[in-house]
């Protein structure tokens, strides 16, 4: 499952293209802030033993939509990976078949470069 935060394929790659320009510091930065701001409150003091129970399961839910959220996306990867491998074949065919077809339409006239 993708995160449905919107965006097409072109804001992405704006999105990579301006990482690119961020000094290392700046990603570094920006990766805290993401990570604080999922990081989840732990109320352990002054509670008893159902409410730590319901704070265990909630942390475990979200441990599991994690780990599915990271098979999604090596999922997504692995497949844009092969098929990202695919197209370069398939362009260096096209190629090869553009330089036969290149040769094989010179016309032969048997008239010679001296006529």
């Amino acid at each position: 499952m993708v995160s449905s935060a919107g965006g097409s394929k072109l804001s992405n790659i704006l999105k990579a293209k301006e990482d690119m320009l961020k000094s290392p510091e700046q990603l570094e930065q920006e990766k805290r802030d993401i990570i604080s701001s999922r990081l989840v409150d732990l109320r352990l003091d002054g509670q008893n033993k159902d409410d730590l129970m319901r704070q265990a399961q909630e942390f475990h839910e979200l441990l599991i939509n994690l780990h599915s959220q990271i098979y999604d996306l090596n999922e997504k990867y692995d497949r844009q990976r092969y098929d990202m491998m695919e197209l370069a074949e398939r362009a260096r065919q096209i190629e090869k078949g553009k330089s036969k077809t290149r040769k094989s339409n010179i016309v032969h006239t048997g008239l010679g470069g001296s006529v």
